[in-house]
Order: C-alpha cells, then sequence, then structure tokens
C-alpha cells in the first residue's frame, strides 16, 4: 500500500515539475519580450530628442506671414501628434514596467515552487530507496519493470483474484488444523491405513503393467489384424482368379464350351418365355436358370422362393411350354429370312380352368396379329366354337379316317 503511495505521489510530482518548468519558461520568454520592447522604446525617445530644435526669429526674418502662419500650424499639428505618441508610449512603458513586475513576482514564485517541489522529489526518492532496501529490492530491477508495458486493470484483477484463492485456501488450511486438533492419534488405525496403502499401490502397479501389456497387445493385434486385412484382400482376389480358371477349365474341357454357349441362349430363351408366361400366370409365377441348366419356377406368392418345374400343375405345365414355344418360334423367325412362322399344339387345354383357357386363347389371338400361324391339335369339342377354321378327323369303321374342314 505505501509502495502505491510513493508511486502516486512520484507521478504528480512530475507533472507538477513539468508544470512549473513550462509556466517558468513562458514568463521567461515574456520577460524577453518585454525587455526589447523597452529598448526600442528608449531608442525611439532619443532619436525624437535629437530631431527637437530651438526656433527664433532669426529664423523667420525672411519669410512671409502665410508661410509662417502654416509653419506655426504644422508645427503645432506635430507637436500635439508627438504628445499624443508621448503619451501612448508612456502608458505603454508603465504597461510594461507593471507586467515586468508581475512577471518577475510570478518568476521568483515559480523559483520558490521549483525548489520545494525539488526538495520534496529528493524526499520521495530518499523514501523511495529507504522502502526498495526493506523491501530488498534493486532498484535497477523496479526500473525494469515500471519501463514494461503492463495491463495495470488486468494485473489489479490477477492480484485481486489471486487473493480471493489465498483467502479460500487459508480457510481450507484453518478448518483442517482444527479436525487435525480435534483429531487424536492412533497408531494402530495409521497403521491399517498404510497397510490399505500399500495394498491398493501395489494393485495399482499391477493393473499399470496390465494396461501397458494390453497397449502392447492391442497394438499387436492391430498390425496382425491390418495383414490379415491386406491377406483377405489378395485371398479374394486369388479365389476369384481360381475361379474364373476353374469356369475357363470347364468351358474349354470336353463339351464345356458348347454347354456355356447354350445356357447363355437358353437363359434369353427363358427370358422371352417370362414376358408371356408372367402375363398367364397374373405375375404370381416366373420362370428360371439354375446353375445345372435346369428350369425353376420362382413362386411370388411364397416369398419369390425358388421350387421345381415337377411341382407345377399340368395346365399350369402347359402354360410353361407354350410360352417357351413361342420364344422359340419367335427365336427361330428372327434368324429366318420368312415372313411367317406357322407351328402346332398338342393337347394341354383340357388340363386348363375356362379363365386359363381365356388367357392362352387371347395370347394365340395376338400371335395373328403378329404375322404367325398356329394350329391346335386338341380333342376338345368346346374348342370348335372358338377356333374359326378346323380340321375333324372322323373315324369310320368302313371308310377309315375322313377329314371334315369346316
Amino acid at each position: 500500500m505505501k509502495s502505491k503511495k510513493l508511486q502516486e505521489f512520484t507521478r504528480q510530482s512530475r507533472i507538477k515539475e513539468t508544470q512549473e518548468r513550462a509556466k517558468l519558461n513562458h514568463a521567461k520568454t515574456l520577460m524577453e519580450k518585454l525587455k526589447l520592447e523597452e529598448q526600442h522604446l528608449h531608442s525611439e525617445i532619443e532619436t525624437n530628442s535629437k530631431n527637437l530644435s530651438q526656433l527664433t526669429l532669426e529664423d523667420f526674418k525672411n519669410h512671409s506671414i502665410e508661410a509662417i502662419e502654416q509653419l506655426n500650424s504644422s508645427l503645432t499639428e506635430m507637436i500635439e501628434t508627438t504628445e499624443k505618441r508621448y503619451d501612448s508610449v508612456l502608458q505603454r512603458v508603465q504597461h510594461l514596467t507593471t507586467q515586468e513586475a508581475a512577471q518577475h513576482a510570478s518568476t521568483e514564485n515559480i523559483q520558490k515552487q521549483k525548489q520545494q517541489t525539488e526538495l520534496q522529489l529528493n524526499d520521495a526518492k530518499t523514501a523511495i530507496k529507504n522502502q526498495l532496501l526493506a523491501l530488498q529490492l534493486d532498484i535497477e530491477k523496479v526500473h525494469t519493470t515500471l519501463r514494461l508495458n503492463y495491463d495495470m486493470a488486468k494485473e489489479r484483477q490477477a492480484i485481486e483474484d489471486f487473493k480471493l484463492k489465498l483467502n479460500v485456501v487459508k480457510e481450507k488450511v484453518t478448518i483442517l488444523q482444527e479436525r487435525l486438533d480435534k483429531a487424536a492419534y492412533d497408531p494402530s488405525a495409521y497403521a491399517m491405513i498404510e497397510d490399505n496403502y500399500q495394498q491398493l499401490k501395489t494393485q495399482l502397479d499391477f493393473q499399470t503393467g496390465e494396461v501397458a501389456r494390453l497397449e502392447s497387445e492391442i497394438t499387436s493385434l492391430k498390425q496382425l489384424l491390418k495383414e490379415k486385412k491386406k491377406l483377405s484382400q489378395e485371398y479374394d482376389a486369388l479365389s476369384q482368379r481360381a475361379q474364373h480358371l476353374r469356369k475357363m477349365t470347364n468351358l474349354f474341357k470336353a463339351a464345356g464350351f458348347v454347354n456355356y454357349i447354350s445356357s447363355i441362349y437358353l437363359r434369353q430363351l427363358c427370358n422371352h418365355a417370362n414376358i408371356r408366361f408372367r402375363r398367364m400366370t397374373r405375375n404370381t409365377l416366373s420362370l428360371d436358370i439354375n446353375e445345372d441348366n435346369e428350369f425353376e419356377i420362382i413362386d411370388y406368392l411364397n416369398q419369390g422362393r425358388k421350387r421345381s418345374v415337377k411341382t407345377l400343375s399340368g395346365g399350369q405345365i402347359f402354360q410353361i411350354s407354350l410360352s417357351l414355344a413361342l420364344a422359340l418360334a419367335e427365336s427361330v423367325q428372327t434368324r429366318s429370312a420368312t415372313a411367317k412362322n406357322f407351328f402346332f399344339i398338342d393337347e394341354g387345354f383340357g388340363t386348363q380352368d375356362e379363365q386359363s383357357v381365356n388367357i392362352v386363347f387371347e395370347t394365340l389371338l395376338n400371335l395373328t396379329r403378329e404375322n404367325k400361324v398356329v394350329g391346335i391339335i386338341s380333342h376338345v369339342d368346346e374348342l370348335k366354337d372358338r377356333i374359326p377354321i378346323s380340321l375333324t378327323i372322323i373315324n369310320e369303321a368302313d371308310r377309315g379316317s375322313i377329314i371334315d374342314y369346316g
């Protein structure tokens, strides 16, 4: 606290000394100006005194009355002007003399204040020196510290925060000291606590070692995992290559290549047949080819699971046969130069219900619009009404087989 007051006093003293020095310099400047003006006035008075002369009658005996009167008027006017100027100069000299006296008094006052300030400053320096000696501080270090650009508001806040924390710690120390004074020392309890501490320390050291060992093991496992991932990628690449090689081997072994080409053609035939087969089954069934080039059925009413074509009914098998036959006919037509294709369908209508028969006949009628001629061989008499042109084979005992066109 004393150090702060001393610093503030020193700062105020320096400010006051600077102000007094400024006033003193200003007073000296005014004094010099007044002296110059005084010298100028004395010089002007001496010049005017030399210019004065006493006139006699002899000087005017050769002049006319009018010239004398004119000269008299001019001299009178000059005397009045000179008197006015003299009075003005005299007043100015008196004013300057008064100012000189006031400035002299002010200068003496400033000199006294300066001496007093210097005495106070010396006392302050002595007090600062004694205070630094009491605090065992070096004056050079203090000067270096004062020259640093500290944020005083921030530093004061930091000191206040430290004081608050110090008070909190002191309170805690006091409370702990009171508890310690009230508590009685028990050697057996201390020994038990010491044993527990040693056991916990031993466990902690063991766990620390385990953690280090596990971390090392984890690092090793991570490295092994990276190697495994790399090996897995290499294995997948080699497996894929082996699969390709096996496939190529099967292709060029015996009839493998022929089977491969036929499987592609069969897949295309199956895809074309599915266009009509799905329409006939109202998108409930679909035809597919497995790896052994055998037909399978995809049942969409049973979560899209596959099953053998042997599980189909006779009517469904007829629908598949018809779809495949039509797809095969279209494939042949694309490779043939003829404009029309003609083929027969032998039986199968007796196994269809009425709705399925309608779908089949609708498909066959659409074929006629595609320049295809379809012949149906059946023993079902009801089909005659639905077929516009038919040949009926009649078997007679006497005449044998007779063809009836209708």
